[in-house]
Parts: structure tokens; C-alpha cells; sequence
């Protein structure tokens, strides 16, 4: 098996199919999921640059309407929706309805789109608790990320 880096995954950490279904089971709740995904944010970023934003409050708000979600559906006996709970940054390519969208370009540095990219509509209508962006290159024309904005 290959070696995984420090700067990846914490050993013990479950994998996303594994923390679908820990949320779905409620063994583990979506404000758990979430503060354990911000302290890994908060132990590797600084080092490595990859989220430009951060929205903890209202990732906060989005866990704790998960959990009471998962509560109603529960008392039920319906599904909850298959990434129910999961927390989880964008690109910052994808435009993300109350989230600065900036593209990693100064020209979009305080860009805050009034909707959602369908591809992030999607996720959150899965379930995703959306915690943030995720650096990119510049418009995402490179294969390495340096921009401007937010540097490498």
C-alpha cells in the first residue's frame, strides 16, 4: 500500500463512504463531522494554502440543521439524503450563493454570487454542509496553484 501523506487524511479518519454512513446511522453527528474537518483544516492550512475561504459560522448553522433534519427523519422513517452531514470546501471555481467566489483572480477578489454553481446546488441538495473554497491557479488556467489573490 502506498505511503499517504502526514498533510492528507489523520490516520483513523474515516473515508467519505464511511462517514456517510456513520452520519446516517446518527453514531456520529454532522456538528461532530464538521468540528472534526475544521481541526484538520486548522492543523494542515497553514502549511499548505489550499482553503482561501472559511465559513465556519454558517457551516456551524448548516451542521446543526442537519442534525435536527436527521432527528425528523428518524421520528418518520424516511432516508436522509445519501451525503447528508458531510462537510466539504468548493473550488473556488464554483460559484457558491453567499460564499466569495473569487476564481483566483483580483479581478473577482470580493466576488459573492447570489446562487449556486449547479454542481454545488447538487451537493447541497445531497446533504453537503459547505464549509468553504479550496485555492485554485488563476481562473484554473495551470496545473499548479498560484494566483495572485491568495499566493500558492
Amino acid at each position: 500500500m502506498p505511503s499517504r501523506s502526514p498533510l492528507l487524511a489523520a490516520p483513523g479518519t474515516p473515508s467519505a463512504v464511511e462517514l456517510a454512513r456513520l452520519l446516517r446511522t446518527r453514531e456520529l453527528s454532522a456538528r461532530e463531522a464538521l468540528e472534526q474537518h475544521l481541526g484538520r483544516i486548522g492543523e494542515v492550512d497553514p502549511e499548505i494554502n489550499a482553503v482561501v475561504t472559511l465559513v465556519e459560522d454558517r457551516a456551524r448553522e448548516g451542521a446543526a440543521a442537519a442534525d435536527e433534519r436527521a432527528v425528523r427523519a428518524a421520528r418518520a422513517g424516511e432516508p436522509l439524503p445519501l451525503l447528508h452531514g458531510i462537510p466539504m470546501t468548493h473550488k473556488d471555481t464554483h460559484a457558491t450563493r453567499g460564499i466569495r467566489t473569487t476564481m483566483g483572480s483580483p479581478l473577482l477578489r470580493d466576488h459573492v454570487p447570489a446562487h449556486d454553481e449547479i454542481v454545488v446546488g447538487r451537493l447541497r441538495a445531497a446533504g453537503v454542509v459547505s464549509t468553504g473554497k479550496n485555492n485554485v491557479p488563476e481562473f484554473a488556467a495551470g496545473s499548479h496553484t498560484v494566483n495572485e489573490v491568495f499566493g500558492a
